[in-house]
């Protein structure tokens, strides 16, 4: 039914099991692939009744045709070889369909399994697409796609490639020690799975990360490990055992800088750093220029590589049946050499043939060996071109780095001299809140808006003993609070307070306050447009005479904090009771 088919996506999964695969475990196994067939849009619209009631010629071995869509069909097959009636060596499944857009498009789906081991087996999916003959037009290319039974497989069981664990979401290294290991897989020369690693955005792009990991992640399932750091300094962290632990004089320039987003092949069969292609900005945008998006970019080159394919693995119910055919022509013979000792010479034949056969094989796999050889060759001279292609690229993204890095320096500069112009201005020290804010607000103008309201409050305000207290909260606000914020830090309130010694954080009220709408009131208002509850503040003593809170809110698109109210305790469950 194809012609010129074009490979959309592939993957080769080894799955384990706890224990020796047992029958209910290799039914389990083949029922979920028959539920992913079973709900796809395209089998539910159309007649299904003898997918659903011959349950288990799905599992033995079935033909099926849509009345409704004769493009669609599923076709099963098994091979019991080394294994038993209820547990085959093979089995596969083949799916032909039409695409949604274009029903001249004609996508094929196959699905191999084949027990390898008491406790593996191994998964692999192939997805292809061509044409109807008579087809006069030329579609747009599909976008990248991963089907979902692979996210199937690869959350119900544990699945590696070579030693490699491989999980369905992107993996965050949010610690030292984390880096370390990671920067000691990824120069493992061992290693067999592909790791994305995504960069922070350089400097003066803002916080946050050059692609989104989760979305990366989604693309490349079974097919690479996304990995990336909790923060920049954990990214530098990472550069940096990769520098100590490299084994050779180049594995250094392994290191994925700001900015970058770098695929790392496995190191056995590619040692070579070119290999391991990095992208940055610029690149994301040549590629949206083609109307191409980076993340089928990556999926498209890793699946041209055939990872964990190997020569004698089944990829189709036509590899089954040819084992089918071998088997059945074997058992011929022999049963017709017992009965007939004229059959003798042609047993003898056979076996020759088959000899000759297994001579042939042997021959292909050198010649396997010879293509995989004279192809590393070109790959070498290919490396040569793209190492000189990669140094204008990364010209083109040092100057662009260095344009950023200046731009930042730029506005740190203009914003330091602010600072020093409104220190300057200051002929006396503040001698009451409302001055200590207005003040701060000038320093800090890059990093914290005050509202009308919070000056408001704060001139009304007048029970606060120690004045250097409200400094020291409000300057804490603009700089570490700030700088966590930025981060997106997930323990905010961890961190500050265990800095801070007069100064405590509450990222929000307590359950009873937000319990109570009028309460909640208080601490909600409108800014920018949007309802915003001002539930986050600042604390300073507890005493009526001696105290300070500040609410505030992060505005992210402004990347500065909003602060709403500065002056004393607002109404909460325990002091409304107590009036």
């Amino acid at each position: 039914m194809l012609s010129e088919s074009t490979l959309h996506y592939r993957c080769a999964l080894d799955i384990y099991f706890d224990q020796s695969i047992t029958q209910e475990d290799w039914n389990e196994l083949i029922r979920a692939i028959r539920q992913w067939l079973v709900q796809r849009n395209d089998v539910k619209a159309s007649d299904n009744n003898l997918m659903v009631s011959k349950g288990q010629l799905f599992y033995n071995g079935l033909n099926w045709v849509s009345r409704s869509h004769p493009n669609l069909r599923i076709s099963t097959l098994r091979f019991i070889g080394n294994g038993t009636e209820f547990q085959p060596e093979y089995w596969g499944v083949e799916l032909y369909h039409s695409d949604s857009d274009y029903a001249a498009r004609i996508w094929k789906t196959s699905i191999t399994l084949r027990v390898m081991d008491s406790n593996k087996c191994k998964f692999i999916i192939t997805t292809e697409y061509g044409f109807s003959s008579h087809y006069m037009d030329e579609p747009e290319p599909p976008t990248a796609s991963v089907p979902r039974i692979v996210k199937t497989i690869l959350q119900q069981y544990t699945v590696k490639i070579g030693n490699d664990k491989l999980s369905s979401k992107p993996i965050e290294i949010a610690t030292q020690r984390e880096a370390k290991n990671w920067a000691e897989h990824l120069l493992n020369p061992n290693r067999q799975t592909p790791l994305v690693f995504v960069g922070h955005n350089i400097v003066g792009q803002g916080y946050g990360y050059t692609v989104d990991p989760q979305q990366l992640a989604m693309y490349l399932q079974g097919s690479a490990n996304v990995i990336f750091t909790k923060s920049p300094e954990l990214q530098y962290e990472f550069n940096f055992f990769i520098e100590q632990k490299s084994f050779t004089k180049y594995q250094d320039t392994l290191k994925c800088k700001e900015g970058l987003i770098r695929v790392y092949l496995g190191l056995a069969q590619f040692p070579r750093p070119q290999s391991h292609r990095f992208f940055n900005v610029f690149d994301i945008e040549t590629f949206n220029k083609r109307l191409l998006n980076l993340e089928t970019v990556i999926l498209r080159g890793l699946i041209r590589g055939k990872l964990n394919i190997q020569r004698e693995d089944i990829l189709s119910i036509q590899d089954i049946q040819s084992k089918i055919d071998t088997q059945h022509l074997k058992e011929r013979i022999n049963n017709l050499q017992e009965k007939d000792t004229q059959y003798k010479e042609i047993a003898e034949l056979f076996d020759l043939l088959s000899n000759e056969n297994i001579e042939l094989r042997n021959k292909n796999v050198e010649i396997g060996k010879n293509v995989d050889n004279a192809q590393a060759e070109a790959l070498n001279y290919l490396e040569q071109f793209e190492a000189k292609d990669g140094e204008v690229r990364g010209l083109r993204y040092q100057i662009e780095d260095t344009q950023q890095r200046y731009l930042a320096a730029v506005s740190e500069n203009q914003s330091l001299q602010t600072k020093v112009q409104s220190l300057a201005a200051l002929k006396t020290l503040p001698t009451c809140l409302a001055e200590v804010l207005e003040v701060i607000s000038q320093i800090h103008n890059d990093k914290i808006i005050i509202t009308d309201e919070a000056r408001k409050s704060a001139e009304d305000y007048d029970s606060l003993k120690k004045i250097e207290r409200a400094w020291e909260a409000l300057w804490l606000m603009a700089t570490e609070l700030h700088t966590l914020y930025s981060r997106n830090e997930q323990n905010i309130e961890g961190i500050f307070n265990s800095k801070s010694s007069h100064i405590a954080y509450a990222k929000t009220e307590g359950k009873q306050t937000k319990g109570n709408p009028s309460l909640m009131g208080l601490r909600t208002a409108i800014w920018d447009g949007e309802e915003i509850s001002f539930n986050s503040h600042l604390k300073y003593g507890n005493k009526s005479d001696d105290l300070l809170r500040i609410h505030f809110h992060y505005d992210r698109n402004k990347q500065k904090i909003v602060i709403w109210h500065c002056a004393g305790h607002l109404d909460n469950a325990t002091t409304a009771k107590n009036k």
